[in-house]
């Protein structure tokens, strides 16, 4: 019996240790629980940032072809407006000339304007006096039909007369 009073108190201490030994290796294992759902948590959302990176690395090549293709287009513009600027010189030249011959023909342009302008003077007086005579001889005309039509008048009253007259009783 010694031994086992001597032994029963160790063993309840040993299994009060493991007890806790227990609980703690659980409440360890909780935790350890808790920190990998966390750990798979944050694992998920790194996939999920990975994924967002990628899409964005995707629209930044494409953002970069676009930027390259626009670069392109801003050199050909370049050559093409350098290729105006040659083009535009020479169109200025070729206006200075035309300014120049317009220059003349103005000039030229006004003499003749000058000399129309005599020459409606000229027509001008001589249709008004071809209106005048024009005007005097319609008045003839006019004084002339009217004196026809008071001639045809006295003809119609005289061709009455006689049809009374022929068809008068004798």
């Amino acid at each position: 019996m010694t031994d086992e009073m001597a032994t029963k108190p160790t063993m309840e201490t040993l299994l009060a240790r493991m007890n806790e030994w227990g609980a703690s290796i659980t409440s360890e294992l909780v935790e350890i629980k808790k920190g990998y759902a966390e750990l798979r948590q944050d694992v998920e959302e790194l996939r999920k940032g990975q994924d967002e990176l990628r899409i964005g690395l995707d629209e930044l090549r494409k953002g970069q072809d676009e930027l390259r293709k626009g670069q392109d287009e801003l050199w050909k513009g370049l050559d093409e407006l350098r290729k105006g600027q040659d083009e535009l010189r020479k169109g200025q030249d070729e206006l200075r000339k035309g300014q120049d011959e317009l220059r003349s023909s103005q000039d030229e342009l006004r003499k003749g304007l000058d000399e129309l302008r005599k020459g409606q003077d000229e027509i001008r007086a001589d249709m008004n006096t071809g209106l005048y005579r024009v005007k005097l001889k319609i008045q003839g005309l006019n004084d002339t039909f009217l004196e026809m039509q008071s001639d045809i008048r006295a003809l119609n009253l005289l061709f009455q007369k006689l049809e009374a007259e022929s068809l008068a009783p004798k």
